[in-house]
């Protein structure tokens, strides 16, 4: 919704998902499906068909949407900053980069880009469960395999997951939450404003005023389709997320209890390489005062 909603103005140029590992098998081919939730899409990918598809090929790598989904601010990551860098080149407006997987690695994109706006948008970690499994779909989520219609949105979490070296035992949504939890705590230190989407949808005219409209982001409040029907969850009561959420913490507050890859602090244990002076910088001309 936010990504669309500034797409729709003539101010800025969004790219969606950067880091899709399937990013140019869906530029090179006509537009397919949109997900019917998302309302006045048609083409998540019209911006970057405005590329040189060759030049595309030449910065893009399928690991930058499946592996290292942790970066720190030493971390070594040049061909990343390239593609990157290229983005916000060819963007003929003010360029603006939805970013999802992009949870860890936000310690790298404040080193890389010092001088990037960086916004956290965050949704309710239940009702984005319910939206990752399937919304409606009364589907089985104990073991929520990829689907046609309802996607594979917990497949990428689980990969992140995977890749970071968490692991809950018990029910997926735990490991779901830890994610989600620490996401907050790795991109809040870096943040320069969050975006809480149960907010804007709760009272978009007033929420816009306040985060576009008087920071000079747009000039009005734009006409948005908001969807309501996004804020509840499914599968389980309240006590049951909350319990599951519950034990979470408490495996947070434990050495290593959620996997070899954490400390007690809930903070990731990596070792870091020196990035040395050719860092680009990034002016998305989206600063707060």
């Amino acid at each position: 919704m936010f990504w669309n909603m500034l797409r729709a103005s003539e101010e800025y140029t969004c790219y969606c998902e950067p880091c899709h590992e399937h990013l140019l098998d869906h530029v090179s081919k006509p537009p397919g499906p949109v997900d019917p939730t998302h309302t006045g899409v048609a083409d998540y990918w019209r911006e970057y068909r405005e590329l040189p598809l060759e030049e595309l090929r030449e910065v893009w790598r399928p690991w930058f949407g499946r592996e290292r989904f942790s970066l720190e601010s030493g971390d070594n990551a040049a061909d990343f900053a390239r593609f990157l860098r290229y983005l916000i080149d060819s963007a003929p407006r003010t360029p603006v980069l939805k970013l999802v997987r992009f949870d860890f690695r936000v310690q790298w994109l404040r080193k890389v880009f010092p001088r990037a706006t960086i916004i956290h948008v965050v949704r309710n970690p239940r009702s984005l469960w319910t939206s990752s499994v399937g919304r409606g779909s009364r589907r089985d989520d104990h073991e929520p395999e990829p689907h046609a219609r309802w996607g594979r949105f917990v497949a990428y979490t689980e990969a992140i997951a995977r890749d970071l070296g968490i692991a809950v035992a018990g029910h997926p949504y735990r490991s779901f939450y830890a994610v989600w939890r620490l996401s907050c705590e790795s991109i809040g230190a870096e943040a320069d404003a969050v975006w809480r989407y149960e907010d804007a949808v709760s009272d978009f005219s007033g929420w816009a005023g306040r985060h576009l409209v008087e920071i000079g982001l747009l000039p009005a409040v734009p006409t948005v389709v908001v969807r309501t029907d996004s804020l509840g969850f499914e599968f389980h009561s309240a006590d049951w997320y909350a319990a599951q959420e519950r034990e979470v913490e408490r495996l947070l507050s434990e050495p290593s209890g959620i996997g070899p890859g954490f400390s007690p602090d809930g903070r990731l244990s990596t070792e870091s390489e020196d990035l040395g002076e050719a860092a680009p910088i990034l002016d998305m001309r989206l600063q707060w005062s």
